[in-house]
């Protein structure tokens, strides 16, 4: 199951990726997303969003749909 959450945030999270680098005036073809097995207790990193947290942690990250939500000490969603 954890392997299966895994691969489907990396899906998402390349989705994003791809999405949001279609905006540009001339983009240049994405290479084809690789889909690689991630060891269990593990995560992969696809993107990055500054989120300016100062001293606050993210503790909850939830999947809806198309969005993810990151939930902190301080209830910031």
């Amino acid at each position: 199951m954890t392997k299966q959450l895994v691969a489907l945030f990396v899906v998402v999270a390349a989705s994003f990726s791809a999405l949001a680098g279609g905006c540009a005036s001339n983009p240049e073809p994405a290479p084809a997303p690789t889909i690689v097995p991630v060891p269990p207790n593990t995560f992969v990193q696809q993107w990055r969003a500054p989120l300016e947290l100062k001293n606050d942690r993210i503790t909850e990250l939830h999947l809806r749909e198309n969005a993810l939500y990151a939930y902190t000490r301080n209830e910031v969603a």
